[in-house]
């Protein structure tokens, strides 16, 4: 019986890290190369993982740590949830070299046994399936394969890519450094740990005002030693490597470049429950329309008032606030533990004075 996944159960498991799907007997045992880290898509309290992670005062937190205690710390949290290594998910490397997957159905799918993870594929023979662990399946309907894409612009003239696989080479992800004037830029080419529409709004807001004439890019050769500065700096993927980017950093130096990145000293100064909240709160574009090109009058109350906008669809059902617990009660309750206290103090003491 030949039996498909729920496409909702494949989204984000791609990319190599769950690379391969082998379906037989309503029973789908993922193959895996590398393991993956898994993260669902909430978090503390189920609030949504953008708007509790996407912190300046965390980005700024992470980035005093030592990469190896950063690693170790953010391993524990991912391992309280579940166990990566109980689950067979355990990837070889450390959660900071590669792009974490982001998927709330895998871990119970596994505990439900809908899913059984299995090592590499050694070899195929007819329906059979061998694995690098001595394990064979049998009897296999399908095969999936689930190894991501490659990003090619056949479209394009061949001056704008470089190397054999033609990858683009771009300035901060946008702009390509061979063309004489900035007449052409690409959005959205990236790969970054945060969400990703408030960055492609970013260099959207810039790309038109380079194109405008309104902000101007430094000289090709600048351009060219950026790029490859970035792509040392970044993830342990050599053949993604030029895409990744650190969402805040990457949005903050896009926002400097328009004009727009918000100044949090200032605003702590003058606009201190402003500046708080874009400094402990979530990094939201309403950050960006504060002051500068495009500012909006609005951005400040919208800051202010974010999370009541993130509580309102859960707001269906009418549920009593509790009885509060006052100052009288607890002084109460203290007194009563002091005045049991004494009274143990009182039977026990005199036993001790005796035994002497």
């Amino acid at each position: 019986v030949s039996t498909c996944i729920p496409a909702k159960s494949m989204h984000n498991m791609s990319s190599n890290s769950v690379s391969l799907w082998l379906i037989f007997n309503s029973i789908l045992p993922p193959h895996t190369r590398k393991g993956a880290w898994v993260i669902g898509r909430v978090v503390d309290r189920g609030l949504p993982l953008d708007m509790m992670m996407m912190t300046r005062a965390r980005d700024l937190f992470y980035w005093l740590l030592p990469r190896a205690l950063l690693n170790l710390i953010l391993e524990r949290i991912l391992n309280q949830r579940f166990d990566h290594k109980l689950y067979g998910l355990q990837p070889v490397h450390r959660i900071l070299d590669q792009h974490v997957v982001i998927n709330d159905d895998l871990p119970g799918r596994i505990l439900l046994g809908d899913l059984a993870m299995k090592s590499n594929v050694q070899k195929f023979q007819g329906s059979t399936v061998f694995f690098d662990d001595g394990t064979v399946e049998e009897k296999i309907d399908a095969v999936i394969l689930c190894t991501g894409y490659d990003y090619k612009f056949p479209f394009l003239p061949t001056s704008l890519s470089s190397g054999s696989d033609g990858d683009l080479k771009l300035y901060r992800r946008i702009f390509p450094p061979s063309l004489e004037r900035p007449t052409l830029a690409i959005l959205g080419l990236f790969q970054n740990n945060g969400p990703i529409m408030p960055a492609v709004e970013l260099q959207a807001r810039w790309a038109s005002r380079v194109i405008a004439g309104l902000n101007h890019l430094p000289p090709a050769e600048k351009m060219v030693k950026s790029i490859e500065k970035d792509v040392q700096a970044n993830l342990k993927s050599p053949k993604l490597a030029a895409l990744q980017v650190d969402h805040i950093p990457y949005i903050d130096s896009i926002a400097k470049e328009v004009g727009v990145r918000p100044n949090i000293a200032w605003l702590l100064l003058k606009d201190p429950a402003v500046g708080l909240r874009v400094f402990f709160g979530p990094c939201s574009p309403y950050q960006f329309r504060l002051n500068g090109p495009g500012h909006w009058s609005g951005a400040r109350q919208a800051i202010l008032t974010q999370w009541d906008r993130v509580a309102k669809p859960m707001k269906t059902r009418s549920i009593p606030e509790p009885s509060s617990f006052g100052l009288i009660s607890w002084l109460g309750l203290s007194g009563g533990a002091a005045l049991i206290f004494a009274l143990l103090a009182m039977q026990f003491i005199p036993l001790f004075l005796n035994s002497d």
